[in-house]
């Protein structure tokens, strides 16, 4: 469902989607999908860091590094999003 909203949303207001796609991320990161939640985590961390700032996003892909076991690079993102 949250893939289809996303779709929706990117056909009718384009690059204003980016808590849609978090919200997809994270979910799918609490599915244990975390190669999937890392890829979409830093489309909207990119966007989000050109359009926006530094964000709580790079904390959700923190989040899925650590599921994946990548603690280490887990650390830069969550760095970063304070600064």
């Amino acid at each position: 469902m949250e893939r289809e909203v996303l779709a929706v949303l990117k056909r009718v207001l384009g690059a204003d989607t980016l808590h849609a796609a978090g919200n997809l991320a994270d979910y799918l990161s609490r599915q244990g999908k975390y190669d999937e939640a890392e890829k979409m985590q830093r489309e909207v961390l990119a966007v989000q860091k050109r359009v926006l700032g530094a964000s709580r996003h790079a904390d959700y892909l923190a989040d899925s590094l650590t599921g994946q076991g990548k603690d280490a690079e887990a650390e830069k993102p969550q760095k970063k999003s304070r600064i």
